[in-house]
């Protein structure tokens, strides 16, 4: 995959995600607002300069990363989503389309976390499986958000050690919308 064809994936998903989240956090901004924010994101101009100026080896590590995560394969026309790699997008897109505001239960969900610098892996797998269920980063270690939080979720916390480094608030009243804190 050429460097075009990766500025335009990340110029394509960086917009995507900006429109997914408005639709799923319910905001209540115009068409004009929503379209301000998309325009004012890096062009595929921008990806592509900071592609072809990235250092070789840097993206050579994060390709290897991917790899070494069954993410991405490399073959004759170059690097390939793996089947692994493709079960998880579909997977991320399938946690965004299955709720909307209309399920929600009225509560939020706000999760506190400190986890030692020597456990940084596990502070970003939380913050990653968070925010990819919908959950707004409120300041370093606060998330929030309208999901209940799955039960594989603890299940997981304690198989790494980390059930006493966080906890997990439902409040049913609040005095703004954390939708709109950004």
């Amino acid at each position: 995959m050429g460097n075009l064809s990766l500025a335009l994936i990340f110029c394509l998903t960086d917009r995507g995600i900006i429109a997914i989240e408005e639709i799923l956090d319910g905001r209540k901004s115009t068409l004009g607002k929503s379209l301000r924010r998309i325009n004012n994101l890096p062009t595929i101009h921008d990806y592509y300069s900071d592609l072809v100026n990235a250092k070789k080896d840097s993206l050579r590590k994060t390709i290897r990363r991917l790899q070494e995560r069954g993410l991405v394969a490399k073959n004759a026309q170059g690097c390939v989503l793996t089947s692994l790699g493709a079960e998880f997008s579909r997977s991320i897109t399938e946690q965004a389309q299955n709720f909307n505001d209309k399920d929600w239960d009225g509560k939020w969900r706000i999760v506190f976390f400190d986890i030692p610098e020597s456990k940084r892996r596990d502070r970003r797998w939380i913050n990653f499986e968070l925010k990819n269920i919908g959950y707004r980063q409120l300041q370093k270690s606060v998330l929030a958000g309208k999901r209940p939080i799955g039960q594989d979720f603890y299940t997981e916390l304690s198989a790494k050690g980390l059930r006493d480094n966080i906890r997990i608030m439902t409040v049913g009243e609040i005095d703004y919308d954390f939708s709109d804190y950004d």
